[in-house]
């Protein structure tokens, strides 16, 4: 990848994988025992440079055997992304390779007594690929769940907890950020940071963060990046510098969550007067094939003009805000596109729900109906 694309995406380098495990993986293998034998969780991690800091990206594989057939999903720890599904692996009698779609593939050995896949890593696009030993596990680690307002929320006797915003400035790249801090009881820290510019948006986990009065550092491995800042008199700024590729200036300034949601949906209604119209916030589940259930959420909003915006959500991908590229109402059919993700949905509105087919790629498409959140 060329220096300065990567020097663009400077926060979240994750590709749009949206919804898309729920269709049966090609699988080829020489026998039915060398697929029996990979059966279980297996977890590793690379260490690597990209910049000046560390990057350590920790990788969970589950290989599972569902309705007779074998699937995988794997999980990206230190990015906060999940069941992401392999759709090609190949089993040999040692051999062990995945593939998903064009975001990376993996190609492995297995060892004689089936406890280490040791391999290589080449993520879609990249020059280099990077070596990962994948070890069978029962107790793998697990993508830290998004926090919720209640966790945040500013308190008394926490000079941190809180909803913090920053605006990042790589040359002709601005960018948004939106830093959410949690503080223990036991004064340990939990941390997420949202780039806002970057859709999907991913809760990125904060690694570390270590807090001495007025100091405050923080690092989030899994993009090689940390900030070094100081937290001023009144508890309302954190004015810092932010390391990735290179060091930039950065300010943290302290605000009220809801009012930055409303001044970012300025001017979106999602509010509606019958069922008939097409705005709100809808949700359904793809019914899967092995089990792997994943939600599906439409957020449609009516412009002043009388067009439609809108985002998808996928909360058991802990992926958010991915942005709808086209949006189609001619009652009652309703056409939806993610270009990026390759995705389409094409159904109708009837009865207050949206039903039809979840589409990905060129043959892949699966039935889902969603109902509609009742308004206040």
């Amino acid at each position: 990848m060329p220096k300065r694309k990567t020097r663009t995406a400077i926060i979240v380098c994750v590709a749009v994988l949206l919804v898309a495990g729920l269709t049966t993986a090609v699988v080829k293998y020489e026998h039915i025992a060398h697929l029996a034998k990979v059966q279980g969780t297996w977890e590793g991690a690379m260490h690597f440079h990209a910049g000046p800091l560390l990057r350590t990206q920790r990788i969970v594989l589950r290989i599972f055997k569902e309705n007779g057939s074998y699937h995988a999903v794997f999980h990206e720890i230190d990015v906060g992304v999940k069941n992401l599904p392999a759709t090609r692996f190949e089993i040999g009698r040692s051999s062990v390779d995945f593939e998903s779609d064009s975001r990376f593939n993996y190609a492995g050995k297995l060892n004689r007594g089936a406890t280490e896949i040791t391999g290589r890593w080449t993520w879609a696009g990249a020059k280099r690929s990077q070596p990962l030993a994948l070890t069978r596990t029962a107790t793998p680690d697990k993508v830290q769940e998004p926090l919720a307002e209640v966790d945040y929320t500013p308190r008394q006797g926490s000079d941190l907890q809180g909803f913090w915003k920053g605006t990042l400035t790589i040359g002709k790249t601005v960018l948004r950020l939106h830093l959410k801090i949690a503080e223990s009881p036991d004064g340990t820290f939990r941390g997420e940071l949202n780039s806002i510019d970057q859709p999907p948006i991913i809760p990125l986990p904060v690694t570390t963060l270590a807090y001495r009065k007025p100091s405050v550092k923080f690092s989030l491995q899994g993009i090689g990046a940390a900030f070094d800042g100081t937290l001023n008199n009144d508890s309302s700024q954190i004015i810092g510098t932010w390391t990735q590729f290179g060091t930039t200036p950065l300010i943290f300034d302290r605000v009220n969550p809801r009012e930055e949601q409303q001044a970012l949906e300025t001017g979106k209604n999602y509010g509606y007067t019958n069922d008939t119209e097409l705005q709100g916030h809808w949700t359904g589940t793809l019914p899967g094939q092995y089990g792997l259930q994943l939600q599906l959420v439409f957020n449609i909003a009516r412009l002043p003009d009388g067009s439609f915006a809108g985002t998808m959500d996928s909360p058991d991908q802990s992926l958010f805000a991915s942005p709808i590229d086209a949006i189609a109402f001619s009652p009652p059919r309703v056409h939806l596109e993610i270009k990026p993700a390759n995705c389409v949905f094409d159904g109708k509105l009837a009865g207050g729900k949206l039903s039809g087919a979840w589409k990905f790629g060129k043959t892949i498409a699966e039935p889902v109906t969603l109902e509609r959140e009742k308004s206040n």
